[in-house]
């Protein structure tokens, strides 16, 4: 019966060896350690072999996010390696909102790269594209919920209130004074007021 070296599998055969945890070791496996934690991998343990070296299981980590990449496709890097995720960033502009790389359609607003089925109203969840909407606050919405939830009503008709250019230059401190009083959309302030604006 030949007698084999319980990691690395050599023929111990005339070769001397070291036994631990009931396993028969080679002089190279015996004072192997992990390249991660620097401690010696025992036969016993689950270990991952990369690159002529031998990891625990769970110090086998990705160089960028250090989650485990064991039993996972990886890429290989100078000092570990790097797991799909991680190389796919590097290569590749990730989503704005789920943060996984966008590869074939998506959508760019603002800075931002999106997967189409990304790019959907803060509040209501409906596909965006195609369809317009409204940045506010760092958030897009579609237009009936920045309508809905982002703009104050106007008390007296129930409009929402946007700016209106044509109301910007007829501002007077006598139309400031009754625009305090309550919030009025510009055609209701308009019709409140029509007596007062120039003309």
């Amino acid at each position: 019966m030949c007698i084999t070296c319980a990691l690395c599998d050599v023929s111990l055969t005339g070769q001397s060896s070291v036994k631990r945890e009931d396993a028969n070791l080679c002089i190279t496996c015996s004072s192997h350690k992990c390249p991660g934690c620097k401690r010696e991998v025992k036969p016993s343990q689950k270990k991952v072999e990369y690159n002529n070296e031998r990891w625990h299981d769970e110090c086998f980590t990705c160089l960028f996010c250090k989650h485990t990449i064991t039993c996972q496709p990886f890429f290989p890097s100078s000092g570990g390696a790097v797991c799909e995720r991680c190389h796919a960033k590097k290569l590749v502009d990730t989503c704005a909102v789920c943060d996984i790389p966008v590869e074939q359609e998506g959508f760019s607003f603002d800075g931002k790269l999106y997967h189409c089925s990304c790019f959907t109203c803060e509040r209501c969840d409906l596909s965006l594209i195609s369809r317009r909407f409204t940045p506010h606050d760092g958030h897009i919405y579609c237009t009936e919920c920045f309508l809905q939830h982002c703009v104050s009503m106007c008390e007296r008709c129930s409009k929402p209130l946007i700016a209106h250019p044509a109301l910007l230059s007829t501002i007077t401190p006598y139309v400031l004074a009754i625009m305090f009083e309550g919030l009025l959309c510009f055609f209701s302030l308009r019709s409140a007021l029509s007596n007062c604006l120039p003309t």
